[in-house]
């Protein structure tokens, strides 16, 4: 199981650097997702954090919504729903894409409580990120 939490946010000379090696304006979501299958396969479980744009933000002539309905990329087995605020410092929503793990619900909505120990604990399962 490969599970990634790429930056949302680039540099300006990292920035330049993918643009100028991938062209137009990846989102470093696609670059980790392109690069795990390169090297594993896509068949792997993968757990994917991403900003909701790598999956909604897309055009009809987008070349990531192609790679999706060509399943180059693997078929998404569940979406974890993430708060806006959940990152410190991010200001747009979030989510987790699962590829390629059976017998999960197709969506998640998770609620964010912070306990005395200082964890938060992702309520729609038995996980917890430390703060």
């Amino acid at each position: 199981m490969v599970i990634t939490n790429p930056p949302f946010n680039l540099d300006f000379k990292t920035k330049n650097y993918v643009k100028e090696k991938y062209g137009g304006r990846p989102l470093l979501p696609e670059l980790w997702l392109s690069k795990i299958i390169e090297l594993f396969g896509k068949d792997i479980p993968i757990v994917l954090f991403t900003p909701y744009g790598f999956r909604l933000n897309q055009s009809l002539n987008s070349k990531r919504l192609q790679k999706f309905l060509n399943q180059e990329y693997p078929e998404i087995s569940s979406i974890i729903s993430l708060p806006k605020d959940v990152f410190e410092n991010v200001v747009f929503h979030s989510e987790i894409l699962i590829f390629n793990v059976n017998h999960l619900k197709p969506h998640y909505f998770c609620g964010i409580a912070t306990n005395q120990n200082d964890y938060l604990f992702i309520n729609s399962s038995n996980w917890f990120i430390p703060k």
